[in-house]
């Protein structure tokens, strides 16, 4: 992975253990300013014309804040991190190399090396963590996430407002990440409803990040077409028998001269 991927992707990994720990009541620590939040929110709506912006704050929060967040809150997070000592010999190193990735400088390879495991224990430090919230995220794999070509994702609302509307011939691509505690290969699958509409449309894909197609076709044409990501281990046993998680999103697709 690169380096400014993994850096965005243990931003991600905070951001989630942050929602797992704290709730809403994220928005009361005092390293956050709300109003900044939503000013950030309304300029990524006034320039991203065309894809759909995520409504949740916490999403525009930054690595440093995160960092904070965490530190200051930490007889919250420490059981799910272990030593502080550690965490923030960690939260340093990123911070040090965040800034060369992010504006084009080369990580030597050691370095690149570094970043990846350092992102790599957290992601499993909060998977593991997770485990303590409910019996079956011991053993089984977790999306982290998943967003389609309109930067549509589960969190976005996609039941809240206007569905968008797709033409016949038209591809929306999902791009999809997930996480296994046992570091298992995982299985990715794109269903047109529960139970697929025709063998034909359902696709696979293998791996932690995976980018799955679909291509619209007349038989999808209707109000509401439900398109379904399924994720399982290629483990014996499954959270939902057959899968371990699973997304949903909804579209209008137009008939065909409409």
């Amino acid at each position: 992975m690169e380096p400014t991927e993994a850096i965005n992707l243990v931003e991600v990994v905070l951001r989630d253990l942050v929602r797992l720990v704290l709730g809403d009541s994220w928005t009361q620590s005092r390293q956050v300013k709300i109003d900044r939040l939503e000013e950030k929110r309304r300029e990524d709506i006034a320039k991203r014309r065309g894809t759909a912006v995520n409504e949740d704050l916490l999403a525009y929060t930054e690595f440093i804040q995160l960092q904070q967040i965490i530190l200051d809150g930490w007889d919250k997070f420490g059981p799910a991190l272990g030593k502080k000592k550690y965490i923030e010999a960690y939260f340093d190193r990123l911070n040090a190399f965040r800034n060369p990735a992010m504006h084009s400088r080369p990580l030597r390879e050691f370095e690149r090396d570094l970043v990846n495991g350092i992102v790599g224990e957290l992601r499993n430090l909060v998977v593991i963590y997770r485990s303590t919230k409910g019996p079956d995220m011991e053993y089984y794999p977790k999306i982290e996430q998943v967003t389609d070509s309109f930067g549509n994702n589960p969190s976005t609302g996609l039941e809240s407002g206007p569905r968008l509307r797709l033409k016949v011939g038209d591809m929306v691509k999902f791009q999809c990440r997930g996480w296994d505690p046992q570091d298992r290969n995982l299985t990715w699958e794109l269903r047109i409803g529960r139970t697929g509409l025709d063998g034909n449309v359902t696709t696979e894909a293998h791996g932690a990040e995976v980018t799955l197609t679909l291509v619209i076709t007349e038989r999808m044409v209707q109000e509401r077409l439900h398109v379904e990501i399924l994720m399982m281990s290629d483990g014996q046993y499954h959270r939902n028998r057959f899968y371990d998680e699973l997304c949903d999103f909804y579209y209008a697709v137009d008939p065909p001269g409409e």
